[in-house]
């Protein structure tokens, strides 16, 4: 028995290691590679302190459920002490300066705080405090006199059922507000610099799946009016810039694919996003790798909380896994911070994020504590290299990025940063050598747009003389050919050429071609299978020559997805084709539909082709051309194969649209039960994981 069970498992283990994918395991500190694998990296921020709840500097009162921080224009720390109804106010070395429980509002009333949730502080000095218990945002000065009450009704926003509980609150330094209300699905609430409410700011767009969808089509009248409403997510944290644009997060979405909404904003005057994304990792949306379906607490993706504009970028919070991800102007990420843990550096729930010169501080709501992290030189020379350079100071911009380089050579953003410099002083091969390292597709294309420029005025001559003397070589060699008498070829053609030939036919003449393949056998199986060979041909050109202003940074040649992307729909058209013109009375025989399927591809076989090659020689700017060639290619591939249904199967063309129809249809099931087998396989493997710890790892 007992070798019965030693190979039991031995067999079970050696399948789930076979099966098993292992999870992504993150370094201390990380970033993202080109091909969106996390990969470690130097640290780009240290522990400066931690303020535990017991810290003195707290003023002998622990901090109760802290909900927000902000850092004033001189380093003052500004924390919202929400359990203790009080904004904590420290100095730059993290010493209690200031304690504000109450205000003096307009008629010389002091009135307390009452669980103020959101602190910020303004260009000019204004401390604006959410005071969600006793509904409304106070704005003060020095003296802590109430310049400004800030409360809306809901009378004012149409709703008469609302009640203002601000959560966070940011100002631009013209005087407008934006506040983020608890229940309020509309956007941010915007108040003018007299405090008068003026509307509501840029909602999320509402999500709804396909189910719920067709669901509610489905159901009646009484039964939508008993569903949820489907409501845009709250926003979560904001930040006004020194441009006057507000930055939102939003923590909750599509946890399987974050980037599927806008989990980061900048939004201008009329609610718009115009935030930038990266050219390599798109939308800021934290971690761009994450588990899913293992045992750990950390699954799913990251969920951001709070945001915090600087002059390089802007911070976000991760309350999954805590981390603090820095991102540039453009959307790169500079580096990322903190990790989930009770030691220093670590959070558990963490809730706000700001940042003052090299300091970068964090609240965690479930210690109750303040981290200081300082930028180590790593980090500051990421900061000084993007600053340099937004400053016009482009040589010394190129000496930080080269620095960070020698402590991470890979690094993209360093790449990205040298080809800018380079292409701004017009050095456009080093530009595009350095773009194409860090994936920047926009610098490669506009220095090899100039580097074509520059190259087509040295040869602009050379090239007009070639093209004359080309044109007059040829017109001599057509008048020399026309009056010479054509001499008669030797020998047969071989078929498969011949065969190659008939496709042009068929292109041009579908109709003609196709009956002429049916009736008069002049299709070639040989032929077909030569066409098939460059149909996958083209698909493993594309995936593997395609220029790299065209493809997509993270993609990786696998010869087995190649095939699949190309041999399968082909292989369930030509069967799904063979068994539902069987039913229909279709008169094709399955080597002619093989045959007329390969036909029809041929016009997109050349088209691709050329593709591929000019996508090698293009910019993004003629990028178009290659898309109305795919276009243009697919377009008469169709036509040709609904040519090829009316003609081999002898159908009209109300008949033929009919079949089609239903050949799209029985494909679509052979895929639907070929996905629903999988996931049968994949939960199997689930299933034999566990029971593989139970019998290993329990037993």
């Amino acid at each position: 028995m007992r070798e019965i069970k030693r190979l039991m498992i031995s067999a079970m283990a050696l399948l789930v290691a076979i099966l098993c994918v292992p999870q992504t395991a993150f370094a201390e500190d990380y970033t993202y590679s080109l091909e969106l694998y996390a990969v470690g990296a130097p640290e780009a921020a240290a522990v400066d302190r931690v303020l535990d709840t017991n810290h003195e500097s707290w003023g002998g009162m622990g901090l109760s459920a802290p909900s927000d921080l902000a850092v004033s224009p001189e380093g003052d720390i500004y924390v919202a002490d929400t359990g203790n109804n009080r904004i904590v106010v420290l100095d730059g070395s993290l010493h209690l300066k200031e304690e504000i429980t109450a205000l003096l509002l307009p008629g010389d009333r002091l009135e307390d705080l009452s669980s103020p949730s959101g602190v910020f502080v303004d260009g000019n000095g204004l401390l604006y405090i959410a005071d969600k218990g006793n509904q409304r945002v106070l704005a003060c000065d020095e003296r802590r006199t109430a310049v400004k009450v800030l409360t809306v009704t809901g009378a004012e926003v149409f709703d008469e059922r609302f009640v203002f509980r601000p959560l966070k609150v940011s100002a631009d330094d013209l005087g407008n507000t934006y506040v983020i209300s608890e229940g309020s699905y509309d956007g941010l609430m915007q108040f003018d610099s007299k405090g008068s409410f003026v509307g509501f700011l840029g909602a999320n767009e509402v999500s709804v799946n396909l189910w719920d969808w067709i669901w509610k089509k489905l159901s009646t009248q009484v039964q939508r009016k008993k569903m949820v409403k489907s409501l845009p997510m709250e926003f979560d944290g904001l930040d006004a810039d020194e441009e006057g644009f507000v930055y939102t997060v939003t923590s909750i979405g599509d946890t399987d694919n974050p980037a599927s909404g806008d989990p980061v904003r900048r939004q201008n005057a009329l609610g718009q996003n115009i935030l930038k994304n990266s050219v390599v990792y798109g939308k800021p949306v934290g971690d761009l790798q994450f588990p899913i379906w293992d045992d750990s607490t950390l699954q799913g993706a990251s969920r951001l909380v709070d945001v915090s504009s600087q002059s390089y970028g802007y911070l976000c919070l991760d309350e999954t896994r805590g981390r603090i991800f820095a991102y540039g102007d453009t959307g790169e990420i500079l580096f990322i911070l903190g990790g989930y843990g009770a030691e220093a550096g670590k959070f558990v729930r963490p809730v706000a994020v700001d940042a003052y010169q090299d300091r970068i501080y964090v609240l965690d709501q479930n210690t109750a504590s303040l981290t200081a992290f300082t930028l180590t030189d790593y980090g500051r020379l990421i900061i000084d290299a993007r600053q340099q350079y937004l400053d016009g100071k482009y040589e010394e911009s190129e000496k930080s990025w080269n620095e960070v380089l020698r402590y991470h050579s890979q690094l993209p953003i360093a790449h990205i940063g040298i080809g800018k410099v380079y292409y701004m002083r017009g050095e456009y091969v080093q530009a595009m050598r350095y773009a194409k390292l860090g994936g920047d597709k926009m610098t490669y294309s506009e220095a090899y747009e100039m580097y074509q420029q520059e190259i087509l005025s040295r040869i602009f001559g050379f090239l007009v003389a070639g093209i004359v003397i080309a044109a007059l070589a040829l017109f001599i060699w057509y008048c020399v050919r026309k009056r010479r008498p054509r001499e008669k070829k030797a020998g047969n053609v071989p078929e498969w050429v011949e065969g190659l030939r008939y496709s042009v036919y068929i292109s041009l003449h579908p109709f003609d071609g196709f009956w002429d393949m049916t009736h008069e056998k002049r299709g070639k199986m040989s032929s077909a299978c030569i066409l098939y060979g460059a149909w996958v041909l083209v698909w493993i050109m594309d995936k593997g020559m395609t220029g790299f202003l065209f493809r997509p940074l993270n993609s990786e040649f696998r010869l087995l997805e190649v095939l699949g992307i190309s041999v399968l729909p082909v292989l369930l058209w030509c069967v799904c084709n063979w068994a539902v013109s069987t039913l229909m009375d279709g008169d094709g025989k399955p080597s002619v539909i093989v045959m007329a399927t390969a036909y029809a591809l041929a016009p997109y076989i050349a088209f691709k082709f050329f593709a591929v090659l000019l996508s090698n020689v293009f910019t993004l700017d003629q990028g178009t051309v290659l898309t109305v060639m795919i276009g243009f290619g697919t377009i008469w591939c169709v036509i040709l194969l609904v040519a090829s249904v009316i003609t081999v199967h002898n159908y009209t063309l109300g008949r033929s649209v009919e079949v089609i129809a239903l050949i799209v249809a029985a494909m679509a099931i052979v895929i639907f039960l070929a996905i629903l087998l999988l996931n049968l396989v994949d939960q199997m493997r689930y299933f034999l994981w566990n029971l593989y710890r139970e019998l290993v790892i329990n037993v």
